[in-house]
């Protein structure tokens, strides 16, 4: 809370707008998994090679030649390097001519498939986007989606500091600036981590009310989630019961500012959840299109849904369904599926050649009735010959 080292830099000219790195954690948790994946590949390459059983062990070298393998993975990320060009010099001049000739080829091979595909089969290709299009529960790092890209003021905000962050203001920060994280602004900030006394300031210095961040999260659900957020069995944050002012007083004061009671969470919060799920997926509640009188409700706080109502609220929006999530397909009951289809093709098959032939046949007996059988074939002699033949002449003396 430096405040005079503020204003001496804001003085001197320092840009107030500037932020922190932004986290992508989606992409952080996909390099993580693909260097413990390289990692686990080197260790059973070694121990392949030394033809290792159940009780091999790796040396030391060995176990360090992974981790650089693995961390390689996570600084280049997500230009991955390739285990086979392991100890060759690369070519960047030659390489990247070839490397744009094979992605033009393959864009038009990809071109060329889809173009057959949707001639040839236009409703087996809408299946697939039916099922492309079919949305999955999200992950925890994607409910995450990303963090950091704090501004000066942000920082301040977090932590309670409000000589600090009026110092900045009045240097020219923007009181509604987002975070590059999550989109996440000063007041919404503010109330999230209990600051209710700054957040009433910021309020009447003319921060935004509806300020939402990229999970729909508003200061009005904010107050609400800090003053009944769910407990683990270790130490929480307790800013909000050290503020003179009560979870009540900020939740009137948002309210006659314009706060909308209606808006919706767009996912469920990660940060409700404390390594298990409290109130998240395991205890049956997904906030996914909850809104401040949901969650008021959630808590049986009364006198919050009375008070939501006075200013117009619904009590009759629900949450939305999550997604759920898939059982994977049991290769045997597919095949099981596709013996069963192809059986019903061959006696379709049938039956159709059967109907063929029978027409044929009666279209040949309409024609000429004494030349076709049952079978459509001929039933009367060729010629005279063939039927002289058959006599009997025995009985009668030559002439």
């Amino acid at each position: 809370n430096r405040v005079e080292a503020i204003r001496v830099l804001l003085a001197s000219g320092a840009d107030p707008s500037i932020s922190s790195s932004a986290v992508n954690v989606v992409e952080q948790s996909d390099a993580d998994r693909a260097a413990e994946r390289r990692l686990s590949q080197f260790l059973a390459e070694f121990k392949e090679k030394e033809g290792g059983g159940t009780d091999w062990q790796p040396a030391p070298s060995q176990v360090r030649a992974a981790i650089l393998a693995s961390r390689e993975i996570q600084r280049k990320w997500p230009d991955v390097p390739s285990p086979d060009d392991d100890g060759k010099e690369e070519d960047e001049g030659g390489e990247g001519s070839n490397e744009d000739e094979a992605v033009e080829s393959d864009d038009e091979t990809e071109t060329e498939v889809d173009t057959e595909s949707a001639d040839d089969k236009p409703e087996e290709e809408g299946q697939e986007d039916e099922k492309e299009e079919e949305p999955k529960p999200l992950s925890y790092a994607q409910l995450v989606g990303s963090w950091g890209g704090l501004t000066a003021l942000l920082h301040a905000v977090r932590q309670g500091h409000t000589e600090a962050a009026v110092a900045l203001i009045d240097g020219g920060a923007d009181i509604n600036q987002p975070s590059g994280g999550d989109q996440t602004q000063p007041l919404l900030i503010a109330t999230i981590n209990g600051q209710f006394d700054l957040a009433l300031t910021l309020l009447a210095r003319g921060a935004d009310p509806n300020g939402m961040s990229l999970a729909g999260t508003t200061p009005l659900f904010a107050v609400l989630e800090r003053q009944w957020a769910p407990r683990a069995s270790y130490a929480h944050p307790t800013e909000h019961e050290q503020q003179e002012s009560t979870y009540l007083e900020v939740l009137r004061a948002l309210l006659a500012a314009g706060a909308d009671p209606d808006m919706r969470l767009k996912t469920h919060l990660w940060f409700m959840e404390y390594t298990f799920s409290v109130l998240g997926r395991a205890g049956g509640a997904n906030l996914r299109g909850a809104t401040p009188f949901w969650r008021a409700a959630y808590a049986l706080d009364v006198d919050a849904m009375r008070l939501l109502m006075d200013y117009g609220a619904d009590p009759n929006i629900p949450t939305m369904k999550p997604p759920q999530r898939r059982r994977r397909d049991d290769p045997a009951e597919e095949k099981a599926e596709v013996e069963k289809e192809a059986e019903g093709e061959e006696s379709q098959k049938a039956e159709e050649t059967g109907e063929q032939q029978e027409a044929e046949g009666q279209v040949a007996s309409s024609i000429n009735p004494k030349m076709a059988n049952a079978e459509g074939e001929s039933a009367e002699p060729e010629s005279e010959e063939e039927e002289e033949e058959e006599k009997d002449y025995s009985g009668i003396p030559p002439v």
